[in-house]
């Protein structure tokens, strides 16, 4: 007997739906919470881990459009939260986001609040099985990526 499985009842459609649900939960909290998008957060949190980035390598690593991580960036300049400093890389002027003072300081104030929601997950999953879920998740990130030669460029 052959198994067919609905695409419905499938790994990918219900990585698809959790990724809309944990967007939109996301989404609400920022709105309720802040003066920043979670996509601006987002950048900011990308910033704070990876110094020196272009807006390019910004995209990349967001799997957000160039144009897109503009306007996140432009808007994150005009709330006074970062600036933009020019540098070269590879032979090639690039503008640098950088965080401003103002700009940590949202930064760090709404990572620490970000914690209720992941110790609210943490009462219904462990930490141990979250950061399991966490590296298998990225791992098949990867393969697709690499399999289907996906790029946000």
């Amino acid at each position: 007997m052959k198994f067919e499985e609905h695409f419905i009842d499938s790994l990918g459609y219900e990585i698809e739906l959790i990724s809309r649900v944990n967007h939109e939960v996301f989404k609400r909290w920022f709105e309720n919470n802040s003066s920043i998008t979670s996509d601006e957060f987002v950048i900011l949190d990308m910033i704070d881990c990876n110094k020196n980035l272009s807006q390019i390598e910004l995209a990349n690593a967001t799997l957000k459009g160039k144009a897109h991580t503009g306007k996140f960036l432009d808007s994150l300049e005009e709330k006074g939260l970062i600036t933009r400093l020019y540098d070269t890389k590879n032979s090639r002027m690039v503008k640098i986001p950088v965080m401003t003072d103002a700009g940590k300081k949202t930064y760090n104030d709404l990572r620490i609040r970000l914690e209720e929601i992941t110790n609210k997950i943490y009462e219904y999953y462990p930490k141990d099985k979250m950061d399991e879920l966490k590296s298998e998740l990225k791992k098949l990130r990867k393969v697709l990526t690499e399999e289907e030669n996906i790029s946000f460029n």
